[in-house]
C-alpha cells in the first residue's frame, strides 16, 4: 500500500505531534508499506531512513518549531498544495487542522479523489483561545475553534482520535466515521540513553512545549509548596518565560535531541503534566512512563495507565501533595515506575497502532472503489 502522510509542521522534532507521527510512519513501514511524509522544509535531527520525506521549500530565516498560528505558516501550507497534487498514493493521512484543507485543495486540482484519513491531535475549541490575550478574544476564538471542530474533520473520510473524550466530542459534532487508536512507541527508541547530569535532587520534570494550553502556571504555583524540590523544564523551545513562585531551584534546558530529553527523564524522580483539557493523548506521558517515571497530572490529562495519578484540575496544592507523597515513598515510586514502563511497552506499541490503521486505510480504499 502507498501511504502518504501530510503534516503541517516541521519534522523531525521532539514535540508531541511529531513524535506521534514518527511512530505511525515507522510502524507502517515495518509492516511493509511504502510510506511518505509531506512536511515543512525545516526540522531538527535525522528523519527515519526508511521513510520518504517530501519537504516544502525553506523560508529564509524561518525556523519556528512551536505550535500555534503565525503569518508564515499559511504560506508554507500553500506551498504544500502543488507538491501534494503530484502524488498518487492509495490513501492520504493528514495531521493538524491545516492539512485537511491542503489535501482537499490538492484533490480538486488533481481532479481525482483519494481517501483522506484525519488524525485529530486536539480540538480547536480548547486550544485556539490559549494563543490569544483578553477575555473577548479568547471567547471569540473558542467559538471559532468549535466551528473548525465541526467543519474540518468532516472534510475527510475517517477521523482517528487519541482519547475517549475526543471521540465523544467529534461524534457530538456530527462526525460519522470516528475511530479511537492510542499512540504507540517502540522500546528501541528508549535504548542506549545516556543519563544527563543533574545536581543532587529530588527533581520534578516537565518535558514538553511551553505553550499556554499546557497550563504551566498551575505547575509553577504547585512548586511554591515544594521549595526543597527542584524543577527541570526540558523543551525544544525556550521555557524561561515560566518562573516558579517562591523559593526553589529551576533548570531551563532547551534541546531538540530526543535522546538528551530521555537522559534528563532518567535522572528525574517524578514527571508532571498540569494541562487541564486534553482531547488528544499527551505523548509526554508515554515518554515519562517509558523511562520509568511515575506521573502526576491534572485530571483533564489523565490516561488509563499504571503509575499515572491525577489531581483535580486547577489544584496546585493537591498537585504538590501528590508529588511530595511520591518523593517520600522511594521504594513504592520505583515499583510504580517499573509497572508503568512494562505496561507502555506491552500495550502501546508501534505495531498494534499500525495494524489498526492498516485496517482503516484498506476499508476506506475499498469504500472509495465501490
Amino acid at each position: 500500500m502507498k501511504i502518504l502522510h501530510v503534516g503541517t509542521f516541521p519534522f523531525p522534532s521532539p514535540q508531541g505531534s511529531q513524535v506521534y507521527v514518527k511512530s505511525i510512519l515507522e510502524g507502517l513501514s515495518d509492516l511493509g508499506h511504502e510510506v511518505s511524509l509531506l512536511c515543512y522544509g525545516h526540522g531538527y535531527g535525522d528523519a527515519p531512513p526508511n521513510i520518504r520525506i517530501i519537504r516544502t521549500p525553506k523560508i529564509p530565516f524561518y525556523q519556528n518549531m512551536r505550535a500555534g498560528p503565525d503569518w508564515v505558516k499559511p504560506i508554507i501550507d500553500a506551498l504544500m498544495i502543488p507538491l501534494l497534487r503530484k502524488e498518487r498514493p492509495d490513501v492520504i493521512h493528514v495531521h493538524n487542522y491545516e492539512a485537511p484543507l491542503v489535501a482537499k485543495m490538492a484533490d480538486m486540482l488533481r481532479r481525482s479523489s483519494i481517501p483522506i484519513v484525519y488524525s485529530a491531535h486536539n480540538l480547536m475549541e480548547e486550544e485556539l483561545p490559549s494563543y490569544f490575550e483578553g477575555k473577548r478574544r479568547r471567547t471569540f476564538m473558542s467559538y471559532f475553534g468549535r466551528v473548525l471542530d465541526r467543519w474540518v474533520p468532516q472534510m475527510t473520510d475517517h477521523c482517528i482520535v487519541l482519547s475517549e473524550v475526543g471521540k465523544r466530542k467529534l461524534e457530538e459534532l456530527g462526525c460519522k466515521n470516528v475511530s479511537l487508536i492510542y499512540p504507540g512507541i517502540a522500546e528501541s527508541e528508549f535504548e542506549g540513553i545516556l543519563p544527563q547530569e543533574l545536581p543532587e535532587g529530588p527533581w520534578v520534570i516537565y518535558a514538553g512545549n511551553p505553550d499556554q494550553y499546557q497550563d504551566l502556571d498551575i505547575l509553577m504555583e504547585a512548586m511554591s509548596f515544594l521549595p526543597e524540590v527542584g524543577l527541570v523544564m526540558v523543551s525544544a523551545s525556550d521555557t524561561r518565560e515560566w518562573i516558579r513562585k517562591g523559593e526553589g531551584r529551576t533548570l531551563h534546558i532547551q534541546t531538540q535531541n530526543f535522546k538528551e530529553v530521555c537522559g534528563y527523564l532518567q535522572k528525574a524522580h517524578v514527571g508532571v503534566l498540569p494541562r487541564v483539557q486534553c482531547s488528544g493523548f499527551p505523548i509526554k506521558i508515554l515518554n515519562y512512563l517509558a523511562m520509568g517515571l511515575p506521573v502526576v497530572c491534572s485530571e483533564g490529562s489523565k490516561i488509563d495507565a499504571p503509575s499515572v495519578f491525577s489531581v483535580p484540575n486547577h489544584s496546585p496544592e493537591k498537585m504538590a501533595k501528590k508529588i511530595s507523597w511520591f518523593l517520600s515513598e522511594e521504594e513504592r515510586r520505583r515499583e510504580l515506575g517499573l509497572e508503568g514502563q512494562r505496561f507502555v511497552f506491552k500495550e502501546l506499541s508501534w505495531k498494534k497502532q499500525a495494524e489498526r490503521l492498516e485496517e482503516i486505510y484498506q476499508a476506506e480504499i475499498n469504500r472509495q472503489k465501490s
